[in-house]
């Protein structure tokens, strides 16, 4: 079977973040959701705006006042549409935490905000009937069951505990296919080398692992997501999402009919989350 790879980002301006953030806002509510006054949102909101005047806050705690923005629109811009209460009830509790990413000592609110990400995109994709269940995520269609593993990188170390995990759980819930979704914000925030060439670099390392481990972990593509900080010609931050899928190489007998639907799962996502951020900033 032949790999393929993807990998492009989408880059954000400022005026643009604060109009999806005005869209979060009102999605949220209209689905009942109530969030505390000094949610992160609303925090967010207020940090990405007095940056837009004047540098009142470091560089890296306005890329994460604008990862949280960005995530939490397409989340609520998801739930509203397929009126999902078990969506928009999340929305409560990834806005917790801290604000910057630096200083997040518990990582269970990003931990969820990340899972919740991952649901929203594979809604988006429009694989088959997404629903909450382990691994983490099981999308149904008539043809198989993909299982979905979502991991968030604490440190570069840390890809193969999850990795082992990931293919643990593939075995014992009985998926047809497995996808792997890791999140790699926090290692990437710390990589002082090619951010790009660190993302790529993923699926391979996960490839390498799965041999060492077993052959029956069902896991034959990857998803890595990460949010690459840039500072643009103003000086002011922007964050560039890369969004890369692989397929891995598994033996012949092993591939599903599912398999070919990959190929296309990179682009199928970056054009709808396009498309809904499109209409975020119109609305905004």
């Amino acid at each position: 079977m032949s790999t393929g790879s993807s990998s492009d980002g989408h880059p954000f301006r400022v005026g643009d973040i604060l109009r999806l953030g005005g869209a979060a806002a009102r999605a949220i509510a209209a689905l009942g959701v109530t969030l505390a006054p000094e949610n992160r949102l609303a925090l967010s909101l207020r940090v990405v705006e007095e940056a837009s005047r004047s540098p009142a806050h470091t560089l890296a705690k306005q890329l994460d006042a604008q990862q949280s923005i960005i995530e939490a629109f397409l989340v609520s811009y998801v739930a509203r549409r397929t009126r999902k209460l078990e969506l928009a009830g999340k929305l409560r509790a990834l806005l917790h935490g801290t604000l910057e990413l630096s200083r997040d000592l518990d990582s269970r609110a990003r931990d969820e905000q990340f899972e919740v990400f991952v649901w929203a995109l594979l809604e988006l994709a429009g694989l088959g009937l997404v629903t909450a269940e382990e691994p983490d995520f099981v999308v149904s269609s008539r043809r198989s069951r993909i299982g979905v593993a979502v991991k968030r990188l604490s440190s570069s170390t840390s890809l193969s505990r999850h990795v082992k995990k990931a293919a643990k759980q593939m075995s014992r819930h009985g998926v047809d296919v497995g996808i792997l979704a890791i999140n790699v914000d926090v290692p990437l925030r710390r990589h002082d080398g090619d951010r790009d060439k660190y993302i790529s670099s993923i699926p391979e390392q996960v490839e390498l692992l799965l041999s060492k481990i077993t052959r029956d972990h069902r896991i034959e593509a990857v998803v890595v997501v990460g949010a690459i900080p840039r500072v643009a010609q103003n000086g002011l931050p922007s964050l560039n999402y890369v969004l890369s899928t692989r397929l891995l190489q598994v033996p012949e007998e092993d591939q599903s009919r599912t398999t070919a639907s990959f190929n296309a799962l990179g682009s199928r996502i970056r054009e709808r989350v396009e498309r809904a951020v499109a209409e975020g900033i119109a609305n905004g």
